[in-house]
Formats: structure tokens, sequence, C-alpha cells
């Protein structure tokens, strides 16, 4: 992953850590609330990605922090939409399993 992705992903993670807003209880089940550990955890796994498997860190960059579809990122990478969900899907479970094994019990 290069430096500019990962400042820039920081920024979003800070921003969105930093902005606070009022919510509807209603609201509160679709929510994800990460500790710090956590969320260190995830952002770690990210960079072990991106050190064995940088374009699946850029996937996953793509999708999860710029919010774009896989058809969009299928358009940018030049591939079809239905392998960019198999990238995706190969990266999740890294992802999943990385985290899992570093988080405590």
């Amino acid at each position: 992953m290069s430096e500019l992705n990962k400042v820039e992903r920081d920024q979003y993670v800070y921003k969105q850590l930093s902005t606070r807003k009022q919510i509807q209880t209603t609201e509160i089940d679709n929510i994800q609330v990460f500790s710090h550990e956590g969320l260190k955890a995830r952002l770690d796994a990210l960079d072990q990605l991106a050190k064995i498997e940088p374009e699946l860190a850029e996937l996953v960059d793509l999708k999860f922090f710029c919010g774009f579809s896989f058809a969009e990122i299928g358009a940018l990478q030049k591939v079809s939409e239905r392998t960019v969900q198999r990238k995706w899907e190969k990266a999740r479970v890294y992802l999943h399993r990385h985290i899992r094994a570093d988080l405590p019990l």
C-alpha cells in the first residue's frame, strides 16, 4: 500500500472517529463500534495484506474507505465485477482470519 493511501486511510478513520452526531436509538442496531484495539487490529491486518497482496489491499481501500461499488472498482481496474467480488471475498477472508487471531478472547 502506498504511503499516500495509508495517510488518506488514517485521515478517513480519524475523521470518522472524531465526527460524532446524535442518533436515534433505532439506528444503534446498525452501527458497528470498534474499540481502539479492535480498530488497530483491523488497520494492522490491512497493512499486512498490503505487504502480501497489494492489489487486494487496494481493493479494500476502494470498497471500504472510498465506498466504491464492485462495478465501479471493476471499471477502474478494467476487470469484471465478478472478478472484483472474488478478490473481495479473498481479502475479506484473509482480514477476518488475521483479525480473529490478533484479538484477545
